[in-house]
């Protein structure tokens, strides 16, 4: 039996269910930069029980960023292995490739704060969710193409 630390795919479902009818969420980001999209709560996806909830037995599986031969008997087309989506999966499937690629990395909260020279302190102007410090940089410098001669740093809050 695998012991799991940090979050599982139980909670990144639980975590980023809406509700709505229809939710597609985001590809899982795993600590080794393996990624899947891992669907499920609408008649419209490929898991079990198929309708509005948050707690699934199977789930559907799109797009993994390598093959994974363990995927290989649920694919819908097995010609396109990193081009295909994945139905009903048990969930401890998907538990063990997350597990294999080192976890399911979480999002971090960073800040964009600019210096006030008047006050010669730093204030806060945004924060937000990025999945790895390149991914809030690039956001940082896009942010600055705004505000040209003004001084901005970006700084991790707090894990999400």
């Amino acid at each position: 039996m695998k012991t799991y630390t940090g979050m599982t795919v139980e909670d990144y479902l639980r975590k980023t269910f809406t509700g709505k009818d229809y939710n597609c969420r985001k590809a899982i980001i795993c600590n080794d930069g393996f990624t899947m999209s891992v669907q499920g709560g609408t008649s419209s996806h490929y898991c079990q029980p198929r309708c509005l909830c948050n707690v699934y037995h199977k789930v559907e599986i799109g797009y993994p960023s390598d093959v994974v031969p363990e995927l290989m008997e649920y694919a819908e087309n097995p010609a396109d292995p990193t081009g295909t989506i994945y139905g009903y999966v048990p969930i401890q499937i998907v538990e063990d490739i997350a597990f294999t690629h080192g976890g399911i990395k979480e999002e971090c909260v960073y800040a964009i704060k600019m210096f006030l020279d008047m006050k010669s302190e730093w204030i806060t102007l945004r924060e937000f969710t990025a999945p790895s410090k390149e991914a809030a940089t690039k956001y940082l410098n896009y942010f600055k193409k705004g505000g040209p001669g003004c001084r901005f740093k970006l700084e991790e809050v707090k894990q999400k």
